[in-house]
């Protein structure tokens, strides 16, 4: 599990990538066990962040596409300890699922990237790049959706958004 803390800002990654694994993704116990000891021992006021590449949170961005297993283990784990946001990806499809909806009685903030650099987006996003531009502060967490246009030569603001933060740890 790889981690970063500075800056205001810790950032926790967690494997939904394993062998003999289905294409879902799924997340070990030990990985959640390993996951809510990081997130315990970060002092408090830091934004936190917790990275996974398999889809997390159920809702109908995700087509028919399961959620990770275990994945609403990691969503309660990251409400019990104050993340604002959980990053993920998988689908080739940028979109956000709101605190409200990720859980009953709401839950993190959940941002699936698109594809910044290959040619696999699905959906309206085939054959286009996409990407997020994320800024929080003390109040919010902002997500500005972005894709590729070839004709202004760089990633064109879609659509913006901002959540409030989660609240502390």
């Amino acid at each position: 599990m790889r981690w970063r803390v500075g800056d205001g800002l810790a950032v926790v990654g967690v494997n939904t990538a394993h062998a003999w694994t289905t294409k879902h993704g799924r997340l070990r116990a030990a990985d959640l066990a390993d996951l809510e000891r990081r997130l315990a021992a970060l002092p408090p006021g830091l934004a936190r962040v917790v990275v996974a590449h398999h889809p997390v949170a159920a809702g109908p961005e995700l087509g028919s596409e399961p959620s990770a297993r275990r994945g609403a283990e990691l969503l309660r784990l990251s409400r019990r300890h104050g993340v604002d946001l959980v990053l993920c990806g998988h689908l080739h499809r940028s979109f956000s699922i709101p605190p409200e909806r990720t859980l009953p009685g709401g839950g993190p903030l959940v941002v699936h990237c698109g594809t910044t650099l290959s040619s696999r987006g699905r959906g309206v996003e085939r054959g286009a790049n996409s990407l997020h531009w994320i800024e929080i502060d003390e109040r919010v967490v902002t997500v500005e959706r972005r894709m590729w246009s070839a004709q202004e030569g760089r990633f064109r603001p879609i659509e913006r958004a901002a959540y409030p933060r989660a609240a502390p740890a």
